[in-house]
């Protein structure tokens, strides 16, 4: 639950109001209860529902983690790798013969 503040601050709520619906002051004459007051048992009833309310709140509106798409290269980024052949001279451009290791028209030393 990633809401759990709300979710506590309902809890608090609902346990305030338990406790307050409870409360009562009695009076008695010579030691005997003749009548209970529940001062605050409208208060309680009114907290215990919006500690509900909250608690409700936290559990059904907690964010929920995405799952993470598998990262796929797209074509335009995916690298190439070609096998360069040395068939013509990168000076002059002449053709090379297979095998050459300098240019027989410029001299330039051909790259292996």
């Amino acid at each position: 639950m990633a809401n759990v503040g709300v979710a506590l601050v309902g809890g608090v709520l609902l346990l305030v109001g338990f406790f307050a619906s409870f409360y009562y002051e009695s009076k008695a004459i010579f030691g005997i209860e003749y009548v209970r007051i529940y001062p605050y048992q409208n208060v309680g009833i009114a907290l215990i529902v919006a500690g509900a309310v909250l608690i409700g709140i936290g559990a059904i509106y907690s964010p929920q983690k995405k799952p993470q798409q598998p990262i796929v290269p797209s074509p335009s980024a995916t690298t190439y790798s070609f096998a360069v052949d040395h068939r013509f001279c990168a000076f002059c451009g002449e053709k090379l013969p297979q095998g050459a290791t300098h240019c027989p028209k410029c001299g330039t030393v051909v790259p292996s």
